[in-house]
């Protein structure tokens, strides 16, 4: 990680989005993102969220980012910058392992929310076939389908 790549749609994606990913994964509440407590349970899901906002939406700035999480851009510049040093903490290796895979899942999940919305689309214009077609494939991608 660390690449900063960003795919195309990405910019598209909410940090409201993000966020509540991030709670719905790590099960709590988008307060405690950006609230003052400084305790694992609350640094852990921060910082992956931090890292998550720099990897699909590198166009936010790190003074954006701070206002998000409720903290100035150094603290926002040393949470990203941690992870490139010489002895990484405990807690950085594990944010950097689950990094990729709630990367992955924040851009499956919008591209399904998308498609479903676009799918809605296509009903109301009387395409409701075109929309089953698409939602059956989809289904068949992650692993849905009844075959």
């Amino acid at each position: 990680m660390g690449e900063n790549i960003s795919r195309p749609g990405d910019d598209k994606i909410p940090v409201a989005f993000i966020l509540f990913k991030i709670t719905e994964i790590f099960n709590i509440q988008k307060e405690t993102i950006s609230g003052k407590g400084r305790y694992r349970e609350v640094l852990f899901p921060r910082k992956v969220f931090i890292r998550a906002i720099r990897e699909i939406r590198p166009d936010f700035t790190l003074n954006r980012i701070g206002a998000v999480v409720n903290r100035d851009h150094a603290t926002v510049s040393h949470a990203l910058r941690q992870k490139l040093g010489r002895s990484p903490t405990r807690l950085d290796l594990q944010v950097t392992a689950i990094l990729d895979g709630v990367v992955v899942e924040i851009r499956a999940a919008w591209k399904a929310r998308q498609d479903e919305i676009e799918c809605r689309g296509l009903s109301r214009k009387g395409n409701d076939d075109e929309c089953e077609l698409s939602s059956g494939l989809q289904r068949d991608r992650v692993g849905g389908g009844d075959g």
